[in-house]
């Protein structure tokens, strides 16, 4: 597993005080969002498309994706969908939180857009 004081990229707040981070870790088996089939999948899934395995808080960070995508006003259903999908949901250690951290937002228009296009830049140069 990954540690967020280790990849601070991967946490949505890396100072978290030690009694949060512990706390945290006690709740890390329970996922933020109900997958689909289960407690009746509507409740905090808004996309069925989103897989099982995106809410394992140990491989993925799938709600603090989508809150990142909300404080920067990305709305656009199909945009978010691109993004879900070229960040594996939000998948620790992918390219996207570096895009989160390392871009000045402020000289950015079209937010969405750009994740997708430097997303997919990211894809074919690895090949991943």
């Amino acid at each position: 597993t990954q540690d967020a004081d280790i990849f601070p990229e991967n946490a949505c707040n890396s100072k978290q005080s030690k009694a949060k981070e512990s706390k945290a870790k006690e709740s890390k088996a329970l996922p933020p969002l109900t997958p689909p089939g289960e407690s009746g999948g509507a409740q905090g899934n808004p996309d069925p498309d989103i897989p099982g395995y995106a809410y394992n808080r140990n491989t993925h960070n799938l709600e603090c994706l989508m809150l990142n995508l909300k404080k920067l006003y990305i709305t656009d259903r199909e945009e978010i969908r691109k993004i879900l999908k070229l960040s594996d949901y939000g998948r620790l250690g992918n390219y996207v939180w570096k895009i989160f951290n390392g871009t000045n937002w402020n000289k950015v228009n079209s937010k969405g857009g750009y994740i997708i296009s430097v997303l997919a830049r990211e894809k074919r140069s690895t090949g991943s």
